[in-house]
């Protein structure tokens, strides 16, 4: 069960994330990857931001994310961006596994 926490913007709006799941990780790669030929989709960022809103359904997550992404400030969406990737091990200040990667011994 992912942990819900509530993240303050910029802005002021407090906002409840969480991490990513595998699943979710997933369907997002397979829906950027449709959307390689497309520079104007949002994809995966729109998706990510439409999760945290609650949606369940990629399409549904990816419109959310993009009625999000228009109606937020940059700052905004950087702090979100950074937040997401942080919690669920992706980037710079990302919360690591305590479980230790396997060696070629």
């Amino acid at each position: 069960i992912a942990m819900i926490e509530e993240f303050k913007l910029p802005s002021g709006e407090l906002i409840d994330v969480r991490p990513l799941t595998g699943l979710e990780v997933a369907l997002i790669s397979k829906r950027n990857a449709q959307l390689v030929d497309d520079p104007d989709a949002p994809g995966g960022t729109a998706i990510q931001i439409g999760l945290m809103l609650g949606k369940t359904k990629i399409r549904e997550a990816e419109a959310a994310g993009i009625a999000w992404l228009g109606s937020h400030s940059a700052p905004d969406f950087i702090a979100l961006g950074d937040k997401i990737e942080a919690l669920a091990g992706f980037g710079k200040g990302a919360q690591k596994s305590a479980v230790d990667r396997a060696t070629d011994d």
